[in-house]
């Protein structure tokens, strides 16, 4: 009898009804203030978890699209020199474009997966870098400009191309005590 009733007892549990699907208004609302993913171009650099030598290289645009290519630490030092080469030929006037911009690709037979345009137009220069992986994704991302005429040459080294050749230097001195 004992179990009857307890059978009973469940059985006379309520429901509770489902809650109603939220507007768009009221997520976007629920949203505001929460944290956002990155916005913005960006990248990435890292080792590779049990493959000593080897870094990852990940390079998103302003639309968060995104290519992703693998490198060894030799393949690194090629691309730290083409960086630092098209940061050079960037800061003189040579083959500067007034009216319609003058672009010139620094790559390495080396390395075809990466190169950097720089496009020069008035007293700018701005960098492009390609990464055209190997698996057949290809993405080039506007890594920001630098002003020729001002006079410190650091001035712009919060920049993102700056900032993705101070990353790469650093992963070669990484690879090389691995």
């Amino acid at each position: 009898m004992t179990l009857l009733i307890c059978t009973e007892a469940f059985a006379q549990k309520e429901t509770k009804p489902l809650p109603k699907p939220y507007t768009d208004a009221e997520l976007r609302k629920m949203s505001k203030g929460k944290m956002q993913p990155p916005s913005g171009a960006s990248f990435y650099v890292g080792a590779v978890d049990g493959a000593p030598g080897r870094f990852s290289m990940l390079l998103t645009d302003n639309a968060q699209k995104f290519v992703q290519e693998s490198y060894l630490v030799n393949q690194l030092q090629v691309i730290e020199a083409v960086m630092a080469e098209a940061r050079k030929f960037a800061r003189t006037e040579e083959s500067a474009g007034k009216i319609p911009p003058v672009t010139t690709r620094f790559s390495d037979k080396q390395e075809p997966t990466f190169m950097v345009d720089v496009e020069k137009k008035g007293d700018q220069s701005r960098f492009y870098v390609t990464i055209n992986a190997i698996g057949g994704a290809k993405l080039t991302v506007d890594m920001g400009a630098l002003k020729r005429s001002d006079p410190d040459p650091n001035s712009d080294q919060n920049g993102l191309y700056f900032k993705l050749l101070e990353r790469i230097r650093s992963a070669i001195e990484e690879g090389r005590q691995q």
